[in-house]
């Protein structure tokens, strides 16, 4: 039962340092001031009216260095500020996997640190009220804390931001807003050309060099009557049957039941991608080939659309806005060989990086809109009132807005359900192995060990191992910590995964039975006549007593 720690009127009155201006956006503040990580826990409002369960914003899980401050906005939800340093920062940006060549990582995080600067100097709006300088979601950069450098292969990606350290891209003096994306259309396009604005002589149309991305090219169907249901859902299309539907240009030709309706083609595509899972939820975004989902129903605008057996057929390549380094493209030139600065040269005009001095903090907004901020420290921490005052230290904590102020509450942890799943097959019973192997699968990228144990004593724990998500043969040596094989009996191998937020633990018996030692070989001799060496002797003394009658029977000369 959690016990409240001030009400609402007195924590109100602690927050408020002063009367608050005229429409102030920001009514309160809290500071956790974080002694190492904390993890943290958000919940977004439940609309009971949203029946898509895609639109449902799901609860945020994350572990965060830095000290994290609550905002209570005008809407009456609750906002977080982590405020950390620029490289921590850095080492918490998720934008492609860590496991790409290193030549990428180095590329990927200067155009990043980039885009970081220039958001610093030109901050969005609405950010001044809240206190942020950049967001944390693909609307920004996307940046996810602990668990990326923490998880899978989280040591090259920090290696790749602590070897570039205060290099970035620069033009006339400035930092560039060094947009990239997945995969371009064949070629990436001017920033005028996708977001309007004078051109940028840095964004140069250049071929995507990205055919191996699995997002080149795609083809997505949808039958003409799940398009009628998709469209109507947004008021694009009436109850008639679609009976053709074309592309010309910017703007889409849908036709059907004396009817025709001409959308553009961004909205045909943002409809799809927004209300096909709504309406369909098995069946989009669609699967590929290999059995993984799309991104997105219609992960590009550059498609064509035609009509067979009564689908609509959409061909389409890329994925992303087209300005900028494709990551994917990236990739490409790596494993051909150039280095981060040849790679950066040819997507950003022939910028190449220059020393920077980097800020010594940056405040990333990490969520908005939430009802619910559970905060535990992991390394202690103080929670403090707007204006300094100590609510609290080292234990977890729940704030919720209010009217006259936040709540806020001791709490328990919270017992989430971990997104890392592992899946094994177990070794059973095994006759005289020192090792063996044990299929593996993950549902993310995580850190894999394997540990043996004999009842509650844990005899070896082998190193961690980063894998990417899917299927993998991980082998596990029956041999204690000093690599003597291990007796017969009774043993657990306990695998243990880790994303960086979730640490997920899977035993699997395993017994231990050797055979009696075969016999030992016996020589060419013994295998020909194993009562030989008897017989010989027997033989031996029959001649011998033969030889000595048949002298004393002999007639004497």
């Amino acid at each position: 039962m959690r016990k409240p720690i001030y009400a609402y009127a007195l924590l109100a009155l602690l927050l408020f340092a002063g009367p608050a201006p005229a429409n102030a956006a920001v009514v309160e503040r809290l500071r956790f001031d974080n002694g190492g990580i904390a993890s943290v826990e958000i919940v977004y409002p439940n609309d009971p009216a949203q029946t898509c369960p895609t639109k449902i914003k799901k609860p945020l899980r994350a572990r965060y260095r830095g000290d994290l401050e609550i905002v209570q906005t005008d809407d009456g939800r609750l906002a977080i500020v982590d405020e950390i340093t620029f490289p921590e920062y850095l080492y918490g940006l998720g934008e492609v996997p860590r496991s790409w060549p290193v030549e990428t990582l180095r590329a990927q995080v200067i155009a990043a640190r980039s885009y970081a600067l220039y958001q610093i100097a030109h901050p969005r709006s609405g950010a001044a009220e809240i206190g942020y300088d950049i967001c944390s979601t693909d609307r920004c950069q996307v940046y996810r804390g602990v668990a990326v450098e923490q998880g899978a292969f989280g040591e090259r990606w920090v290696a790749a931001v602590n070897d570039t350290a205060g290099m970035a891209l620069h033009h006339d003096g400035t930092p560039i807003q060094a947009f990239y994306f997945s995969t371009s259309s064949g070629t990436t396009r001017g920033n005028n050309e996708v977001f309007g604005g004078p051109p940028q002589p840095y964004f140069k149309p250049v071929p995507g060099k990205d055919e191996a991305s699995p997002m080149a090219r795609w083809t997505v169907r949808i039958p003409l009557g799940d398009l009628a249901t998709i469209l109507r859902r947004d008021d694009l299309w009436g109850s008639e049957p679609i009976v053709s539907v074309r592309r010309e240009g910017a703007r889409m030709v849908i036709a059907g039941g004396g009817r025709t309706e001409r959308p553009t083609a961004t909205s045909f595509r943002s409809t799809l991608n927004s209300e096909a899972s709504c309406a369909f939820p098995d069946a989009y975004p669609p699967r590929r080939a290999d059995g993984s989902k799309l991104p997105q129903t219609v992960p590009s605008i550059r498609f064509e659309v035609s009509v067979s057996d009564g689908a609509a057929v959409l061909t389409g390549r890329g994925w992303g806005h087209d300005v900028g380094m494709s990551q994917y493209g990236a990739k490409a030139l790596a494993d051909a060989g150039q280095n981060a600065s040849d790679i950066l040269a040819y997507y950003y005009g022939g910028l190449r990086p220059q020393t920077v001095t980097e800020p010594g903090a940056i405040r990333v907004m990490v969520a908005e809109g939430a009802i619910k901020i559970r905060i535990t420290p992991e390394d202690g921490g103080t929670l403090r009132t707007g204006n300094g005052g100590v609510i609290g230290q080292g234990e977890t904590y729940e704030i919720a807005p209010g009217n006259g102020g936040a709540s806020v509450a001791r709490a328990q942890a919270g017992a989430v359900t971990p997104t890392l799943s592992v899946e094994a097959t177990g070794a059973g019973a095994l006759q005289g192995f020192s090792s063996f192997t044990i299929p593996v699968t993950l549902s993310g990228p995580a850190r894999v060990t394997s540990i043996v144990m004999r009842g509650e004593t844990e005899l070896r724990r082998d190193p961690e191992m980063s894998y990417e998500r899917g299927e993998h043969p991980i082998t596990v040596a029956m041999i204690d910590a000093g690599g003597k094989e291990l007796p017969d009996g009774e043993y657990q191998v306990v695998l243990e995964a880790f994303d960086g937020i979730d640490r997920v633990r899977l035993a699997a018996p395993v017994a231990i039975t050797r055979p009696p030692p075969p016999p030992e070989p016996a020589s060419p001799l013994r295998s020909w006549s194993p009562g030989l060496p008897a017989a010989a002797g027997a033989l031996l003394l029959i001649v011998v007593a033969a030889f000595v009658v048949a002298r004393r029977r002999r007639p004497r000369s």
